[in-house]
């Protein structure tokens, strides 16, 4: 009875900390070249695949319009009109809106990391620069955007 035990809390606690959320599939982000937009600017969130948070997928909002959703290993690239862009993910209550002036045919990158509290955890969106972003990005995988 004891081994049944063991093993039933063995699986659980496998299930509960991996999660069923697939990782991010597109294009590596080494493949991938964003379309020269002069009228708009260019929004890359990514995501490196660390262990917490990894059974979530994260809405990444801008401007109160969901852009998409960022898988595990993944990035998301939106384009957006200049001027000033309110950025957030769809953590309720606990989110931290991140305000920025944007300029049309600039590029703004922006890493998705969660952040473990006592009872649960948050996901919040850390301003990268270009040079962090594309070290950190290499092998991530572009995000299907529109998930369910």
């Amino acid at each position: 009875m004891k081994i049944f035990w063991a093993f039933a809390i063995l699986v659980t606690l496998v299930a509960g900390t991996t999660g069923c959320t697939s990782l991010a599939s597109g294009k590596k982000f080494s493949e991938y070249s964003a379309q020269a937009n002069t009228d708009e600017a260019t929004v890359i969130v990514f995501r490196p695949d660390t262990f917490t948070g990894r059974a979530d997928t994260v809405s990444i909002i801008a401007n109160n319009v969901d852009q998409g959703k960022v898988q595990p290993a993944g990035f998301l690239a939106f384009s957006i009109p200049g001027n000033t862009v309110k950025l957030h993910t769809d953590t309720a209550g606990i989110d931290h809106p991140v305000e920025i002036d944007v300029k049309a045919g600039n590029t703004y990158y922006f890493r998705a990391k969660f952040t473990t509290y006592y009872v649960t955890g948050g996901w919040h969106l850390i301003p990268t620069s270009e040079l962090v972003a594309a070290s950190s990005m290499r092998d991530l995988r572009e995000s299907k955007g529109k998930v369910n």
